[in-house]
């Protein structure tokens, strides 16, 4: 059964960058009481340990303050029903533990890196734009690109529409001049044919972001963070295979 639910999305520091003029905890309240409003709501919070670092012995400050709200919030002080709080961050283990304990955030999930499947799909739909040459094989390229994250396989489809595009313009009698930073010049290479030489050459070029002991170390974190969970609230870790 269908039913339409209202999403409030936004970066986590946004809100956080509002503590110099001592209006975090405002603008936290307002996000809670315009989503009670118009329930069923889904709130969705980007860069949360922006927002809720662990708060230090002191307990002072405008950091400590904002996580006081959100904890209020999140425990229902005024009636929370049908609203229901989403976050995301790279850096979980710097968000204050009491916004993991059961009622609040209390379902962790991990998302790992696109396997090959989830490569090839990304890179198709990027590529979906351009016009591919001959002998194209997207899946080898995919299966190569072991450890792109999705912004990483976006960066490689845009620098094979550069490659392309730049190679057009030196072929052209009258070669003009392309701004190679939009969206818009992008859509120009619509005609432009991204042949497999260009894409195996973009795939040289860009590298992944996070290297391979980064991604141990993400992996780690989340077999502990499920290890807190285990005992209490329940936790969700997704792996690869």
């Amino acid at each position: 059964m269908e039913q339409r639910v209202t999403v409030w999305g936004g970066s986590a520091w946004c809100l956080k960058t509002l503590n110099a003029r001592n209006r975090s905890e405002r603008a936290v309240r307002l996000v809670f009481q315009r989503a009670r409003s118009s329930s069923p709501c889904v709130i969705f919070f980007d860069e949360l340990d922006a927002l809720v670092p662990r708060r230090s012995a002191e307990g002072t400050g405008s950091s400590e303050r904002v996580v006081n709200q959100m904890l209020t919030e999140m425990d229902g002080v005024q009636s929370r029903s049908q609203v229901y709080v989403i976050a995301a961050t790279n850096r979980p283990d710097i968000v204050d533990p009491a916004m993991l304990r059961p009622g609040r955030l209390d379902r962790l999930l991990y998302v790992p890196f696109p396997s090959a499947v989830g490569r090839l799909e990304i890179l198709q739909t990027h590529m979906r734009k351009h016009e591919l040459g001959p002998a194209q094989d997207l899946q080898r390229v995919a299966e190569d690109a072991d450890g792109f994250s999705g912004a990483d396989l976006a960066s490689l489809a845009r620098e094979a529409a550069m490659l392309a595009i730049r190679d057009a313009a030196a072929a052209a009698t009258r070669p003009r001049s392309v701004g190679f930073g939009s969206e818009k010049s992008l859509a120009a290479a619509a005609g432009v044919q991204v042949t497999a030489d260009l894409l195996w050459k973009a795939r040289s070029r860009v590298q992944p972001s996070v290297s391979q002991q980064e991604r141990r170390e993400y992996e780690q974190l989340a077999a502990r963070l499920c290890g807190w969970r285990s005992a209490g609230g329940s936790c969700l870790l997704e792996r690869e295979g």
